[in-house]
Order: C-alpha cells, then sequence, then structure tokens
C-alpha cells in the first residue's frame, strides 16, 4: 500500500467520530427538548386544574351557604311563604308592588 491509501483509510474513521458526535449532540438536544416540553405543557395542565378547583370550590360553598339559610329556615319552623318570598327576591330579583329596589352599581373607574 502506498502513503496516500494509508492516509485516506486514516481519515474516514475521524469522519464517522465526528458524525457520531454530532448526531449524539442532536440526539441530546431531542431528548432534552421533549422533556422541557412535557414539563411545561404538564405545569400548564396543573394551573388549569387549580383554576377548575378553585371554580369548584366556590361552587360548592354557594351551595353549602344555601343549604344552611334553608336549614336555617326549617329549624326556626319558619313560614314557609317567608322562605318563597326571599328566594323571589335573591333570585329572581322580585319586589312587592309598593317598594322601590336601588341596585348599587360600582364605579368605573372613568
Amino acid at each position: 500500500m502506498s502513503l496516500l491509501q494509508k492516509s485516506e483509510k486514516a481519515s474516514i474513521p475521524k469522519r464517522r467520530t465526528g458524525f457520531v458526535t454530532i448526531a449524539a449532540f442532536v440526539a441530546v438536544l431531542l431528548v432534552t427538548g421533549y422533556a422541557v416540553f412535557s414539563i411545561v405543557s404538564s405545569n400548564i395542565q396543573i394551573a388549569q386544574y387549580d383554576q377548575q378547583y378553585e371554580e369548584l370550590v366556590a361552587q360548592t360553598e354557594a351551595v353549602q351557604d344555601s343549604n344552611d339559610k334553608i336549614s336555617r329556615y326549617l329549624e326556626e319552623n319558619a313560614d314557609m311563604d317567608d322562605y318563597i318570598e326571599d328566594m323571589a327576591r335573591d333570585k329572581l330579583d322580585y319586589a312587592r308592588p309598593d317598594e322601590r329596589v336601588y341596585y348599587v352599581v360600582p364605579d368605573s373607574g372613568n
């Protein structure tokens, strides 16, 4: 073999080694990118679940308040007409014919 042939054969493994190094680096970058994407998407989903949880807690408290109010009426042996009147005022915004209802509207800040 000539010296030229030996040098060509010796340079081929170096090119492959460079390719393997680049391929390994790209693979590490891809795995890292996927891990970061997974963590970020999981955190977003957790934040959405936290918000949904807070909304459900608020709804539960509202229902509990309503249940407490009904329980007080039942414990006091109040006339159901009083209960019906209060519900009509609160839920349906009804008023007696001789009453005036005033609503306090917050300032818009302008």
